[in-house]
Order: structure tokens, then sequence, then C-alpha cells
């Protein structure tokens, strides 16, 4: 008599391996959306007085700063971090035609991190930005540098997230939202 074979079957085994395609097919991992740093940089502190930015902070001493090149894929609901700008007296967020100079006064604005503004790509195209229960359409004026920072030509501010999206005053005012009391704000977003 024969005894019973009680190792794995091809039948058990080929549930298990479809399961699995299935899984990571209709399923995305948690992170898919992720981006890679590209590198880091130990940060000397801003000359007094020198750090001008709300949206990234300013840099500080002996600390680590990654970058990043890229940017989570652009979907429908596309998850960010929204921080906020005067965009008052250009620097280098405005970089779409306006030669880093540009008022926005009430304008709806926004810089993207660099994956997303894609080399200038975006430049003056809407987009619709979520969040607080409110939606507002906003033009991209610029890119929130995702790799580099800390130093005088980024106003000594540190280098922008990977998922990065910075408004101006007006777009957080339709979204509902206090720039004073809030440093950052997750949101989603979409091409128009």
């Amino acid at each position: 008599m024969i005894p019973p074979y009680n190792g794995p079957t091809i039948g058990r085994n080929l549930r298990l391996i479809l399961i699995t395609i299935l899984l990571f097919t209709h399923f995305p991992s948690p992170w898919a959306q992720n981006c890679r740093p590209t590198g880091y940089f130990r940060a000397s502190g801003p000359p007094p007085g020198k750090c001008r930015s709300v949206a990234s902070g300013c840099c500080q001493a002996d600390q680590v700063y990654f970058t990043f090149q890229c940017s989570p894929d652009v979907t429908s609901n596309t998850t960010a971090t929204l921080a906020y700008d005067t965009f008052l007296g250009g620097g280098s967020a405005l970089k779409c035609g306006s030669g880093g100079k540009r008022d926005v006064g009430e304008e709806a604005v926004v810089a993207l991190s660099t994956g997303w503004f894609d080399g200038g790509k975006r430049c003056g195209k809407v987009i619709i930005v979520s969040g607080n229960g409110r939606r507002v359409r906003a033009t991209v004026v610029g890119e929130c540098d995702s790799t580099a920072g800390c130093d005088a030509a980024h106003g000594f501010r540190a280098p922008c997230g990977y998922n990065v999206v910075v408004g101006s005053r007006a777009m957080w005012r339709v979204l509902g939202l206090d720039e004073g009391s809030q440093a950052q704000f997750d949101v989603t977003w979409s091409d128009a």
C-alpha cells in the first residue's frame, strides 16, 4: 500500500499563486505611491535673518534632509500635503514664464513638487485640489524644489517633500483653511 501524500499539491500551489497575482494586480501595495529618496545632505543653519519662506520652513543646522526627483503617479485622487506660501517677491517656486516674479494677489495658484512639476510640463495648467470637504481650481505657476535646498538660491528653505502642493492664500481660503494656524494639511488633487 502506498502511504498518502501530505505535501503540497499542484492545485493548492496554483490557488496560492493565483490569489497572490490577484492581490498584487487589483490592490496596489501600500508603498506603490511612495517615492524613494535620490540623495540627502546635512545642512548648516541659515545666516541670521536669511530664511524667507513659510512653505518648507527654514533649514536647521546639522539636520539631514532627503531629496527626491520623483513624485507619486497622478490619479483622479492623488494624495498630497498642502503647504502655504505667500508667493510674494517671486522666489524659486515661480518658474512658469514669470522670471521668478509674480504678484499672485488673490489668485488660487500652486507650486508642485519636482516630480509633479515634470520639468515645467504642468506650467499654466489648472488642477483641482480637494480638502476639508471643499474643492478649488488652481493654476500651476511653479515648482517646489524637491531636489535641493538650504542654500541662498532656495532662500535657506528645506527641500520640498515628494508629494507637496504649495498653495496661495486664496486657495487656502476657498478650502476653508487658515494658513496662519496650520503649517500643512492633507489634500487630494488631480489634473482638471
